[in-house]
């Protein structure tokens, strides 16, 4: 199968928050569908998104994401019995070490001596039962350095989930701690209210289709909107082709800086994912045993 990918512009930036990891797309998954979740599924990579997920997760998943040839994030989780462990790995080049006071896009690399500016996230929550509504608590442990200074902090979420009918609905509030303190900077974590919408999968004919969205409060205000749709088919026993095509409305240009609020994130799996020469972004997924090659 053949798919080429329309890559969104190579400008993410950090606007003056703690832990840039954490508002980054936590897989591939997510990467192709707007940043939102599935809550359908029984991903273990819940332990990202909402803690309450994690009552009907299972399995281990492993992906990496590569952005503008500048950035590297690296995501492991597993899950089992309720209970939930995740691991986010993401590192990238400044031109200065005043980065995080004065953000820039992960494009704007430094001919000369870059500064790298490592991250590190480690999480673990528990998901159950109770009055009829799936419910999680979740805590995370964070670190970040740039150059010589580092900074560790805590943080919690705390996440509801139901099912009702052929949707499903969740709700989580995430990253709540206090500033994280690296160097002479205070950095405020990205503390965000979330709120996600996701069909069960549907058969139509020979394909498994499924259609998810979310809503991000951020703790500046402003609101993050994304979506996409999932379409599977398998041709042969234990063969299966998935499909993915996404779009994210991100206010702070977090993944864009184009005209338009919107961009696009397509994105296939369980198969070759084929790329334009040099593109901005690329991944691998194991959980969905999937990886890219140039064309």
């Amino acid at each position: 199968m053949l798919t080429l990918l329309t890559p969104p512009s190579a400008t993410a930036q950090n606007e003056g928050n703690a832990a840039f990891v954490l508002e980054l797309p936590a897989n591939t998954r997510a990467l192709g569908l707007g940043n939102a979740y599935v809550l359908s599924g029984n991903d273990p990579d819940a332990i990202f998104y909402n803690p309450a997920l994690l009552q009907r997760a299972t399995g281990s998943s492993f992906s990496i994401q590569r952005y503008a040839g500048a950035a590297t994030l690296v995501s492991a989780s597993s899950s089992i019995n309720g209970f939930g462990f995740g691991v986010q790995a993401l590192t990238y080049a400044a031109v200065s070490a005043d980065l995080l006071a004065n953000p820039v896009g992960f494009g704007e690399i430094a001919a000369d001596n870059p500064t790298t500016v490592a991250e590190l996230v480690t999480s673990i929550g528990y998901g159950g039962e109770l009055f009829g509504f799936q419910v999680g608590v979740g805590a995370k442990w964070i670190q970040q350095r740039v150059d010589g200074a580092r900074a560790t902090n805590l943080a919690a979420d705390l996440g509801v989930a139901r099912e009702i009918s052929f949707l499903n609905v969740g709700v989580a509030i995430q990253h709540v701690g206090p500033d994280m303190t690296l160097g002479a900077i205070d950095l405020p974590l990205p503390i965000r209210l979330g709120f996600g919408l996701s069909t069960d999968v549907e058969q139509l004919g020979p394909l498994d289709v499924a259609l998810t969205t979310a809503l991000f409060r951020q703790h500046d205000g402003g609101i993050m909107a994304g979506g996409g749709l999932e379409v599977a088919f398998w041709p042969i026993a234990g063969r299966t082709f998935t499909g993915r095509i996404g779009g994210l409305h991100e206010p702070s240009t977090l993944l864009s800086e184009a005209p338009s609020d919107w961009t696009t994130l397509p994105l296939v799996t369980h198969s070759r994912t084929y790329l334009p020469p040099d593109p901005v972004i690329a991944r691998a997924s194991a959980g969905d045993n999937a990886f890219t090659e140039p064309m």
